[in-house]
């Protein structure tokens, strides 16, 4: 069971809702995404969803969509955000992460959920110790089944 399976389930088990938080990566930089991470938890945040900025993101609406902004004009990749989750963790294992990435991004293209455009997968192969083998081996993994991991 990943860490997202493990929450939702313990707040299932107390009947309780899971309060999630978004945020685009590199905006206004990285280091300020990454304190609020931290101050997201502090206040109560059972998940983080984080927004990797992509070129386009009409449907995201105006205030989102001047963040993606942002962070790219920060040149902020997939790379410097793991290494951003990389640095959470080392303070916070258990906080469930999620990335959500413009479905234009190749690399993860088969990732797709034609519910939303998004795509969408856990960082838990990300540990304090850094870009982990697990974690492109899950996307990997993912990839060749032609599966979806929430």
């Amino acid at each position: 069971m990943n860490k997202l399976q493990a929450k939702l389930t313990e707040l299932k088990t107390n009947n309780k809702k899971a309060l999630v938080a978004y945020l685009v990566a590199g905006d206004p930089d990285l280091d300020s995404t990454l304190e609020l991470m931290h101050l997201f938890v502090k206040s109560g945040v059972d998940i983080i969803e984080i927004g990797v900025p992509f070129t386009d993101p009409i449907a995201e609406g105006p205030i989102i969509q001047k963040a993606h902004d942002r962070a790219l004009k920060l040149n902020i990749s997939l790379d410097l955000i793991i290494d951003m989750v990389v640095e959470f963790r080392k303070t916070d294992s258990e906080t469930p992460l999620q990335a959500l990435t413009s479905p234009q991004q190749q690399a993860l293209a088969s990732l797709r959920d034609d519910r939303n455009q998004t795509n969408r997968f856990l960082l838990h192969g990300v540990t304090a110790s850094g870009k982990t083998e697990v974690y492109m081996q899950l996307i990997q993994e993912v990839i060749q089944q032609g599966k979806q991991v929430l």
